[in-house]
C-alpha cells in the first residue's frame, strides 16, 4: 500500500512542487505505524529559516523523522520549559553572561536571526522535550510552528500515530539543508562543508545541560558536528553537579 501524502498548509500561497526522497519501503505498509508513518508536507512559506534549522537537525544531527504525534506531550513540561529558559538567555544583551551559560552566539548574530527559540522537533512530538536541539530564530518565522498540531489533526494524523516530515517552499538558503535532506540519497556531505556563515544552523545549535549551573541556572551545550555530537533524546551531560563530581574524582 502506498503512503497517502497529506499536505499541511501554513500559508495561503501554495506551491505544489516538492523535491522529496521518501524511502521506498515506507510506501508499502499501512500508514500511521512507526514502520510506515503518514507523510506530512510542511509549507515553509514565511518560515524558510526555521525549516532550514529543522532540516539541518534531521540531516546532520540525526534528529528523529518520523516522529510520534502526541496530543499531550508531558515530556516538555517535565523538562522545565527549555524554550522559556533559552529565550531569557538570548534576550540578555550581555555577551559574557550568555557565554557563561554556554550560549556562544555573538550579539551581531542574534541581531540578525532573532531571539525566539526554535525546537527542531515539533512541539507535538513524543520525541521532543528532553534532549531537544534548539536554535534561535526570528519570532515572525517561528510562529507558524504553533499551528501545525491542529492542522495535523484536521488532516487525519491521530494521537499516537507517526508522521514523516517533508518540506516545500523552503527558499534558497546557502546552504539549503532541506534540499540536501530531500535529495536521493540525502546529501550529508553538506554537513562537513567549510566556510559557513556565523548565522548558519551549524553555528547556533545547542542542547540543554543535564544539571543546572551554579545558582540553579540552566546551562547549554553548543552542538558540534565535527566533534561527533548527535541527537540522543537526553539532555547533555554537564552542569554544576557534574563539575563537582569531576573535581572530587581529581582530588
Amino acid at each position: 500500500m502506498r503512503v497517502t501524502s497529506t499536505p499541511v498548509f501554513l500559508a495561503t500561497s501554495i506551491c505544489l512542487s516538492l523535491s522529496s526522497a521518501i524511502p521506498l519501503e515506507l510506501q508499502r505498509r499501512a500508514a500511521g505505524a512507526q514502520s510506515d508513518p503518514k507523510q506530512i508536507t510542511i509549507d515553509c512559506t514565511n518560515g524558510e529559516d526555521v525549516c532550514n534549522d529543522d532540516c539541518y537537525s534531521i540531516l546532520c544531527f540525526n534528529s528523529p523523522n518520523p516522529v510520534q504525534y502526541m496530543l499531550r506531550n508531558d515530556n516538555r513540561g517535565s523538562d522545565g520549559n527549555s524554550e522559556a529558559a533559552l529565550r531569557l538567555v538570548l534576550q540578555n544583551p550581555n555577551e559574557g553572561e550568555r557565554q557563561a551559560r554556554g550560549v556562544n552566539i555573538s550579539q551581531d548574530v542574534i541581531n540578525q536571526i532573532g531571539t525566539s527559540p526554535e525546537e527542531t522537533i515539533m512541539n507535538n512530538a513524543e520525541e521532543g522535550g528532553e534532549g531537544e536541539i534548539m536554535m534561535d530564530a526570528n519570532f515572525r518565522q517561528n510562529s507558524f510552528g504553533a499551528r501545525v498540531g491542529g492542522q495535523l489533526r484536521s488532516q487525519g494524523v491521530s494521537d499516537g500515530q507517526y508522521y514523516y516530515k517533508t518540506f516545500t517552499n523552503y527558499g534558497s538558503p546557502n546552504p539549503s539543508y532541506c534540499a540536501a535532506l530531500q535529495s536521493n540519497p540525502p546529501d550529508t556531505s553538506i554537513c562537513t562543508q567549510q566556510g559557513k556563515a556565523d548565522t548558519d544552523p551549524s553555528k547556533i545549535a545547542m542542547v540543554k545541560l543535564e544539571e543546572p549551573l551554579a545558582g540553579g541556572k540552566v546551562g547549554w551545550h553548543m552542538m558540534n558536528w565535527d566533534a561527533g555530537d548527535r541527537w540522543s533524546g537526553h539532555n547533555w551531560p554537564g552542569g554544576m553537579k557534574k563539575r563537582e563530581e569531576q573535581t572530587e574524582d581529581e582530588a
